[in-house]
């Protein structure tokens, strides 16, 4: 959805709809305000709240105020009094589970609410006290795109410490390499959790163990049935990921992995023991579902963008009968083909366990119509697609 005709708010007006976006949000804001006072967000502490109920990751990027390091050692009572209460409306953020990132010279006043809303205008919404102000509001995917990388927006330091990837997905080699040894590190650290040895877990997937190495150091570009049967005997799912989703995903996952390898199994973990249940997958059918869910996620996504097949596959290097049989689940690809086609749609393939699978489905309301999703743009509901782990 992009609309460009922005609707304009006054500092009376402001409020009413800026709520009932706070209360619609899905997977992400972003709020940029210089300043912060706790009784400007004492206004929103409700909202904020239930944001986190719902799943939704905010983070607020603040003006760092001056002397603010020597903030404990000042003489002057007056300077030492607003440092004190930045900083107890920083912890009171803090405390409503709030990622604050300090930054100088922070002048901009704006929000981005999902993939689609933007609020820029003159207002300090964190600290915003009896001015004259106005807001803008803009419905329009590419704009928030924009304001994000013009703006540093995704630099949220707690977000960065969970996960190694950019919060928006781009389309190269590199970011392909990158998203391959996230999928690997995630499988080596399951695996030694597990207490496997590579050569335990290439058995069981029927894969030599230099083909499950080259897998968990994100060098090997294997088919994505490979992918999908390794991560099934791991009790691993393969999730596309609409871009705005992925730092509560990466916070539920903690993609933060260890300096040294994780490759090897470590010496606290008891061996085979809890394995052998895990063993009995049927890694066909795993496979087959992990392609048919993917698919119909691709497909709404491409729907919800209003894009055509065609397009889609020229935008991602591929003819569009491959990008048909992706949509079906019928076509077995390699990972740089789903890989582009999913950061065409703005979209990440993220390693999800067992453990967060329903919780990450229930984010992204993986509910599917019955009827083909070639046609679907709005109105997703229907039967759901079972994503347990078999």
């Amino acid at each position: 959805m992009n609309n460009l005709n922005p609707k304009f708010f006054n500092h009376h007006e402001f409020h009413n709809p800026f709520v009932a976006d706070l209360r619609r949000a899905r997977g992400l804001v972003i709020i940029k305000s210089p300043y912060l006072t706790t009784k400007r967000i004492e206004v929103f502490r409700e909202e904020i709240w239930e944001c986190n109920r719902r799943g939704v990751r905010v983070c607020v990027v603040a003006q760092e105020p001056k002397d603010w390091e020597k903030r404990h050692e000042l003489g002057n009572r007056y300077e030492i009094g607003k440092l004190l209460a930045f900083e107890a409306a920083m912890r009171l953020l803090e405390k409503m589970d709030v990622h604050v990132t300090l930054s100088p010279r922070v002048h901009e006043k704006l929000v981005v609410i999902d993939d689609q809303i933007l609020w820029d205008g003159s207002m300090n919404i964190l600290s915003y006290f009896n001015t004259k102000e106005r807001m803008g509001r803009w419905v329009s995917r590419n704009m928030v795109k924009q304001v994000i990388e013009k703006h540093n927006l995704d630099l949220c330091a707690a977000c960065s410490a969970r996960s190694p990837l950019p919060l928006l997905p781009v389309n190269d080699d590199v970011s392909e390499l990158q998203s391959r040894q996230l999928i690997g590190k995630c499988i080596a650290r399951r695996r030694c959790e597990l207490g496997m040895s590579q050569q335990q877990l290439g058995q069981a997937s029927g894969m030599p163990q230099s083909v499950v190495s080259e897998i968990e150091l994100g060098s090997r570009n294997v088919t994505c049935e490979r992918l999908y049967g390794i991560a099934a005997l791991l009790e691993i799912r393969l999730l596309p990921v609409t871009w705005h989703f992925t730092r509560k995903v990466a916070e539920l996952m903690d993609y933060n992995f260890p300096t040294e390898p994780v490759f090897k199994t470590q010496p606290a973990m008891q061996p085979c023991a809890t394995v052998q249940p895990l063993l009995a997958v049927d890694l066909d059918l795993a496979e087959s579902e992990s392609r048919q869910l993917i698919g119909k996620c691709i497909a709404r996504r491409r729907c919800d963008l209003g894009l055509s097949q065609e397009k889609l596959g020229q935008a991602s290097a591929m003819p569009q009968s491959a990008v048909s049989g992706i949509e079906q689940g019928q076509r077995n690809v390699r990972y740089d083909r789903l890989y582009r086609i999913a950061a065409a749609l703005e979209m990440r393939v993220l390693p999800i366990t067992k453990h967060f699978t329903h919780k990450v489905a229930q984010l992204m309301d993986y509910n599917f119509p019955a009827q083909p999703v070639d046609t679907v743009v709005s109105g997703m509901s229907g039967m759901p697609l079972e994503i347990g782990l078999v």
